[in-house]
């Protein structure tokens, strides 16, 4: 599924606070939000944001109060070079107790499914149910190093379109679909140059710890559900076990035709699955 980015980034957003290095700061993280009911918080992979799972809310706000924040050093929400998951943890658990209150659904896609883990193993009151799409509480291997680097590499204010950029990252990411979406993280200012939305250089930094385990140090009896691409290999059948160990309340659910990015391969699948895996009674 290839989106079209090249339309629609003429002008630079508000202006990014960047937050300057030392004790672990909670950063005010922007979102949106979308109908009422019972909260629901989504969280967005690595090099992702809000805006990916616009149209899942969108459907989502029929049953539920959806929140959708960008996490630290994303989207429009503050930079620091400080990224890890006891960082992003200190973020939303203050952005919950700020904004939604409740106990709530938490939604974590990739990242922000290990995100969600290590949420739910340390702050399990503050989360009633808990979904995890296409990652699984182990390490992975760093397969996307080489990809930050040649975004790093990048000099964009040499670049005057946007066109230029996608076809120069083609020998290192030959993925269309995934470039354009690598792009999303690109704006222009207002004189007409480029320049990255993302803290790209903390991403890359921190990129060796978010591949790591999320560090569930206790069992958790939060009511989880694990949905898996059915084209994927993020959660593998041995996984399983160590799933089952750490969340013993815990099923998996697998689409058949979604790849790792389940919620955009088959958005309205994994909106009924979560819509009938939170509330049991409504039909979907």
């Amino acid at each position: 599924m290839i989106i079209s980015v090249f339309a629609g980034l003429n002008a630079m957003p508000e202006n990014l606070p960047m937050i300057s290095s030392g004790q672990m700061t909670a950063l005010p993280l922007k979102f949106d939000h979308y109908g009422q009911g019972s909260p629901l918080v989504i969280l967005h992979g690595l090099l992702g944001s809000r805006q990916n799972w616009r149209a899942v809310a969108v459907k989502l706000k029929n049953s539920f109060s959806v929140y959708v924040p960008d996490l630290r050093n994303h989207g429009t929400s503050p930079h620091h070079d400080s990224f890890g998951y006891d960082e992003m943890a200190e973020d939303i658990k203050c952005f919950l107790q700020e904004h939604v209150g409740a106990p709530t659904t938490l939604i974590g896609h990739s990242m922000g499914g290990k995100l969600g883990m290590r949420l739910a193993a340390i702050f399990p009151e503050m989360i009633a149910n808990l979904v995890v799409i296409d990652i699984a509480p182990r390490s992975y291997v760093p397969i996307d190093k080489s990809i930050l680097e040649a975004l790093l590499s990048l000099e964009l204010g040499r670049y005057s379109r946007l066109e230029a950029i996608f076809d120069d990252l083609a020998t290192t990411i030959p993925d269309a679909a995934f470039r354009h979406f690598l792009l999303k993280n690109i704006v222009r200012d207002k004189t007409g140059r480029y320049h990255w939305r993302i803290h790209l250089k903390a991403i890359h930094d921190g990129y060796q710890d978010i591949c790591k385990d999320p560090a569930i140090q206790r069992v958790t009896g939060v009511r989880t559900l694990f949905v898996r691409g059915g084209q994927s290999n993020f959660i593998e059948d041995e996984d399983l076990t160590i799933i089952k160990s750490l969340f013993p309340r815990s099923r998996v659910k697998t689409v058949a035709n979604a790849g790792h990015w389940v919620h955009i391969d088959a958005p309205e699948a994994t909106c009924a699955i979560i819509t009938q895996f939170v509330n049991p009674n409504i039909l979907s």
